[in-house]
This record gives C-alpha cells, sequence and structure tokens, in this order.
C-alpha cells in the first residue's frame, strides 16, 4: 500500500509522481521549541510542518525539480537515486530509492520536513517516519493545473510563495498559448507507449493522458476507463495511430527502429516514421513536464508551432524557445 492509490507498479510507479492541496491551520510550537503549524496533504491527512523548514529531504524527483525550480533548493539536505536534475542535486546525499528509502540514512540527515509523492512512497514510509517524529506531507497531481497548484504548496511549504507564484505564471502562459493554437483543429490520433513489451498505454484518466489532450492530442486510448491500459498490438494496429509517442530515460531507451518490426509497421505512425521521444520529464508532475507539453505540440502541429514560436540561439548554447512577437 502507497501514500494513495497505487496508479502503477514498479519502476512505472517511480517514474509517475507529485502534488497535493494544502489548508493553513494555527501556528503551534513543537516539541522542540520550533514554531509549526497545521497543513492538509494530498491524502487529506493533516500534518504538522516546521513554519521555517530548513532542512528537507525529498522522496521524489519531481519533488526535487520544484523546490529547486521555487528556489528552495538550498534547504534541500537529501533526495534519492533518480532525483537527476537539476544537476546541483545530483550533490545532495542520496537516502536511496523511491519504494525504500534508507530511514538511517534520512534520520542521519536531521530534516525537519520530508516532502513524498502520494503515488510513489510507500505509507509504510510515512508510519515509520511518523514514529520518529518527522513530519512527511504527501504531494499529488494527476493534471497540469494540479501540478501548477504542487507549486503553489511547494512554495507555500518553504517560504518561497513569490518565487513560485512567477514560475506558475510562466507555465501557466505557456500551456494557455498551446490550448489556444490547438483549439478547433482536427486532432491526430496518437498512442503513448508507455512499455513495449507489454504493451502499456495511458488512458485519459491518467496524469499523461491529461498531457496528450492539452497538447492537442486524440489518444486511441481515450475511451479507455484505466489509467494505463494494455493492448494487444492488433488493436494498435486496427487504431492506426498517426504519431507514436514513447517516453525514455532511466531504464527506457527508445529508437525509431524499435518501431519498424512486423506490426507495428502497419500502422501510419511508422511508415511515415511519425514517432515522437519525449524525455523522462514527460512522466514527471514538475515544472519541466511543460517542456513535454511544447515538444509533442511542435510534433503534431508543426506549422502552428512554427507560427507560435521562434528559436533563439548564442555560441556555445542550447537553442530556447521564446514565443513569437
Amino acid at each position: 500500500m502507497q501514500f494513495a492509490k497505487a496508479t502503477t507498479t514498479g519502476a512505472l510507479a517511480a517514474a509517475l509522481l507529485l502534488a497535493a492541496g494544502t489548508a493553513d491551520g494555527q501556528v503551534q510550537t513543537r516539541n522542540n521549541g520550533s514554531a509549526a503549524r497545521l497543513v492538509r496533504d494530498g491524502m487529506g491527512r493533516e500534518v504538522r510542518v516546521p513554519l521555517r523548514p530548513q532542512r528537507i529531504v525529498s522522496l521524489s524527483p519531481s519533488v526535487t525539480e520544484t523546490l529547486f525550480a521555487i528556489g528552495a533548493g538550498d534547504l534541500l539536505v537529501g533526495r534519492t537515486d533518480y532525483c537527476n536534475y537539476p544537476p546541483e542535486a545530483l550533490r545532495k546525499p542520496s537516502v536511496g530509492g523511491i519504494v525504500n528509502p534508507s530511514l538511517e540514512r534520512i534520520v542521519s540527515l536531521q530534516p525537519d520536513l520530508v516532502i513524498a509523492s502520494a503515488d510513489a512512497n510507500r505509507i509504510d514510509t510515512e508510519r515509520a517516519l511518523r514514529r520518529l517524529r518527522i513530519p512527511a506531507y504527501a504531494l499529488f497531481a494527476n493534471t497540469l493545473e494540479e501540478v501548477l497548484d504542487s507549486i503553489r504548496q511547494a512554495g507555500d511549504l518553504t517560504g518561497r510563495n513569490e518565487q513560485a507564484a512567477v514560475v506558475i505564471e510562466m507555465l501557466q502562459q505557456r500551456m494557455r498559448r498551446i490550448e489556444r493554437a490547438v483549439e478547433g483543429k482536427r486532432r491526430p490520433r496518437v498512442l503513448f507507449v508507455l512499455w513495449q513489451q507489454p504493451l502499456i498505454s495511458v488512458g485519459r484518466s491518467s496524469f499523461a493522458g491529461d498531457l496528450l489532450e492539452r497538447a492537442g492530442a486524440a489518444s486511441i486510448t481515450d475511451a479507455i476507463p484505466e489509467p494505463w491500459p494494455r493492448l494487444s498490438l492488433e488493436e494498435v494496429v486496427r487504431a492506426d495511430p498517426e504519431f507514436l509517442i514513447a517516453p525514455q530515460g532511466q531504464g527506457m531507451q527508445v529508437t525509431p527502429g524499435q518501431f519498424a518490426r512486423p506490426g507495428w509497421r502497419q500502422t501510419t505512425a511508422a511508415r511515415k516514421g511519425q514517432i515522437v521521444i519525449v524525455e523522462e520529464d514527460a512522466l514527471r508532475p514538475s515544472p519541466r513536464v511543460f517542456d513535454a507539453l511544447e515538444t509533442i505540440f511542435r510534433a503534431l502541429y508543426p506549422e502552428e508551432a512554427n507560427r507560435l514560436f521562434r528559436k533563439t540561439s548564442t555560441p556555445g548554447e542550447r537553442a530556447a524557445t521564446e514565443p513569437a512577437p
């Protein structure tokens, strides 16, 4: 059992992360004399957290990315083996994996707050932390709007409210531009290939399903109620997606040649080479998921993307995307 209902298993669960809902309570005094307050996390639990946390351990890559995005990376004293972005995060000590972090390592870092993922971290971890009198706050997000709210919550927890508001405004603008650009357009049929063997995709009720919807895609699995449906290759061929979208990252490497095998090559997507590879941030409910949103939008609507964006670059720097004037 996990902090919240499990959405997937194994490595997939470790990839899908974040967000919650807070509710300020009265400021109280903890046993050690520091000021604390009651907030409500993504599990609906009341958690007494420090008024001004100074030492945070993150149990989720998306939590880590969010903390750095809002300027709270200096408060981070520990992270998991999977927290690989930004590069500065790798300088922080690791407490082990997501599913089974080392309690001994967590305790040794003397955190005054642990921020976890409601999808990926086990309830047993939270219970153990509670026995050790270390507050654990669970975040949860299943839509891009909830990702924005989780950023707000992280800002509230860390006292970085203004910085979080700036990040949220920027990400909202990026999302709204794409939503307006695809409004009224014919939506290309796509298949999000979460895993190839067995073939697992995403349903409308999943985080990635919301990502596809906002990017202007018509997922061939939209009618399936399960968040992570399994498909046969025969079903895919019958639905004939125009684009195949696949994430890659830790443990998942994708090449277009993988879709040139019998069965796959009968689809319009494979025949035309319309394979969209997105980085693992597509599965992380953090600010970087909006990069994946733009990647998918650009692939599906190249003409609209050319109109909406222009690319600029400087020597030694990667091209940056800016809105067209």
